[in-house]
Parts: structure tokens; sequence; C-alpha cells
């Protein structure tokens, strides 16, 4: 039998190894935040291996397997967690993201319960809550959680964004206009509630979405864009625009000089490389910008595309805009641009969201993005001297589950000049 000199001496030592496993679990953790995730697999699996029930390494490692796409490990792992901490919130909420992620949408559902009956003021939880039920067609019961996020986080400007999506998809436009009202008073200035306000009709409808907007907006979105577009929406712009544009294009040989116009984080650059003398992309966002300069341009400049455009005239063989334009509403002012900056017989590629509505018309929608009728665009190409070789219509991208169809069209500049 111990005496009690050594079972004290037994506790602190056991006391002082759980503490340097603490230790190592939240270096770890910072190694996997910053990206090294093979120096981190290797920290968790060396704490697992002296505390095979370490019920944050568990989590953390399962975060990890995620994030290498393993989900059934990650699933088990997490679990693991909860068996020896079954009240580990944040362990419930990753198990809910790991469900949600593989459109488990019912068991995601029931994690994020388990975290909100523990911790009622889990913002997190509340939101992907939130984002479940609205998957789920239960658009009320996503409200109210959207709603219980603001009285969490009261200056959450994204929930109240989210928020006015909804109740405009449930035809409460009054409702969503409250919410951005409610946003702008917290935020007079806020380029983004005020565009919002005017695509429910809270406000006349702009010529087109302001510069502070679209910055701000794809500022916001630069780290993730790639990952929620082309990963989880099925975006498809950038490749229907350059099949489109490759039969009047010819074989492959750098002679072309190409602007991607809006070129966010360079989807297009790829596409277009083999055909271009000189690639250059322009944005408005310089965070997107900076996500493009890997991918093949020679110069990427941050400017407004009309602006850019007007500066330069007679000098590009190619213009391509995948949803860029989708941010003007009248088109006629940025098409003369394009035009005026091309050579005779240059080539302008563009797509933008469809209105089946055969009258010349422009819609703001609650994305924030316009949609656009044929007949609208065909005015505008015809007075900004500009000729449709190509029209399609195609999906380009996937919103609340929803495919959105859009137009892809190619046009050439008459060979005349323009005045």
């Amino acid at each position: 039998m111990k005496s009690p000199a050594s079972r004290a001496s037994l506790s602190v030592l056991l006391n002082a190894t759980a503490l340097r496993l603490a230790e190592r679990v939240q270096q770890a953790n910072a190694l996997h935040k910053a990206g090294a995730l093979s120096e981190a697999e290797e920290a968790y699996l060396g704490v697992l291996a002296v505390d095979p029930v370490n019920a944050d390494a568990l989590h953390f490692l399962g975060v990890l397997r995620a994030r290498q796409e393993r989900f059934e490990e990650a699933i088990a792992l997490v679990r693991r967690a909860l068996e020896q901490a079954p009240a580990y919130v944040d362990a419930w909420n990753s198990l809910g993201n790991l469900h949600k992620i593989r459109d488990e949408l019912p068991e995601a559902r029931r994690c994020y319960e388990q975290v909100l009956a523990r911790a009622p003021r889990h913002a997190e939880a509340w939101h992907n809550m939130a984002l479940v039920l609205q998957s789920m067609g239960e658009l009320d019961k996503a409200a109210q959680c959207f709603r219980a996020l603001l009285m969490v986080d009261p200056s959450s400007h994204g929930t109240r964004r989210n928020l006015g999506a909804l109740f405009y998809m449930q035809n409460r436009r009054d409702d969503a206009a409250v919410v951005y009202r409610e946003w702008l008073e917290m935020e007079p200035k806020s380029a983004i509630a005020r565009h919002l306000l005017a695509a429910c009709g809270g406000e006349a409808m702009p010529l087109r979405a302001s510069d502070e907007y679209v910055r701000e907006t794809f500022d916001r979105f630069a780290a993730s864009f790639d990952t929620v577009l082309v990963d989880r929406l099925d975006y498809v712009a950038p490749q229907r625009l350059v099949d489109a544009l490759l039969p009047h294009l010819g074989p492959p040989a750098r002679s072309l000089e190409i602007l991607d116009a809006g070129c966010g984080t360079g989807l297009c650059g790829p596409l277009l490389r083999e055909h271009a003398r000189e690639l250059v992309g322009v944005d408005l966002s310089n965070s997107m910008i900076k996500r493009a300069s890997d991918r093949g341009y020679n110069r990427l400049e941050v400017a407004e595309l009309s602006g850019f455009l007007a500066g330069h005239r007679n000098t590009w063989d190619l213009v391509v805009s995948a949803d860029t334009l989708v941010y003007f509403g009248d088109l006629r002012a940025v098409l003369v641009c394009a035009a005026q900056s091309l050579r005779p017989g240059g080539l302008v590629g563009f797509t933008l969201e469809a209105m089946p509505e055969d009258e010349n018309l422009v819609r703001l929608t609650p994305s924030g993005r316009y949609q656009h009728s044929r007949r609208h665009i065909e005015h505008a190409l015809a007075i900004a001297g500009l000729v449709a070789i190509s029209w399609r219509q195609e999906a380009l991208r996937k919103e609340m589950e929803a495919f959105v169809m859009g137009w892809v069209v190619v046009a050439r500049r008459r060979d005349a000049a323009i005045a």
C-alpha cells in the first residue's frame, strides 16, 4: 500500500505530465492553424501515444483529418473525443460541421442542438444551425436562429446579410428591409447594407454596384473564394466562358493581348495563358488580386473596371469578364468602354445572370448581383458597336441548392474604329 507521500508524488507527476501534454496540444493547434499540417499531425499523434484518450488531441486531429478529406477517420476521432468529454461543445460543433460537409443534415442538426443545449451563447453553432435548417427548407426556424445569433453578437453584419437574404427568399421584402435598415443604423457608411437594402426594394436600384460594395464584399471573400465557389457551389463560369471563346481564338500561339476584366483570384488565367502574349488582370479587390498572383498573369492591377478600360483604348485582342458584369445594372456604358479598349475586330466574352423576360430589363437580386434580359444585352451591344457571334444559356453556379442560369456571350468589335 502506497504511503500518503508516494500518492502525493504520483499526483504531482501526473499533473505535470497533463500540463505538458496540454501545452503540446496548444502548440500543435497553433501549427495546425498556420497550415503546417504535417507538423501538427505529428504533434497530435505524439500526444496520443502518451495519452490515447486526450480529448483535445482527438478532436483537433479529427479536424485535421477533415482538411485532408479523410472524413470517416475525422468523424471517428471526434466521436472518441466526445466519449471522453461528453460536454465538449466545440467537439460537438466540429462533428456537426463534418456531417454538414457530407450533407448529413439531420445528424448535423442534432450535433448543433447538443452545443446549444450546453452553451446557448455559442455564436458559431447558432450560425451553423441556421444554415442547416435553411438547407432543410425550415426557413422560419433558420430565421429564428439568425435572430438568436444577433442577440449573442449584435454587431454581426454577416448575420444580417444572411437573415435579409432568407427573408427575401420567403418573399418577406419588408422584413428584409428592416434588417438592412438596422444594419445601416449601426453602420451608416456601410456600402453593403445600402446596396442590399436597394436589392430588396428599400431604396432605388442603383445603375451599378458601388466600388465600395464590390471592394468590401470581395476583400472579405478572398480567402475562401475558390473553396466556396468551385468546391461547394459548382462554379463553372470561367470554363464555360473559355469554352465559348475557343472556336474563335484559333490554335494556342501566345499571340494575343488579353485582359481578364474582374479577374478575381485568377480562375480564368490558366485557361487563357497559352493564347496570350500578354495576360493582364484587373480587379477592384486587392485581396483577390493577391490570390491571382501565381496564375500566369504578366501584370495585375487594382482598379475600377470602366476607368481602366477607358484608359486603354485600342489595346486588347480579347477582353474576358467572368461574373463581373453582374455588378453592373445598365450595361451600355461598360460595354462601350470595353469595345473602345479592343483593337478593331477584337473579341469580348462575358457571363451574366439570365432573366427569362423578353423586355429590355435589369433586376437587382437579393444576392447583390444584377440579372439581365437578353434584349437589354443586345441593346447594349449594339450601342457599343459589338456584334454577338456566340450566345449560350448555361448553368454557371449553385445558390441555395439551385442552379443559377446565365448568359455566356462572345461578341466582336466591328472593324471600324469606334469614336
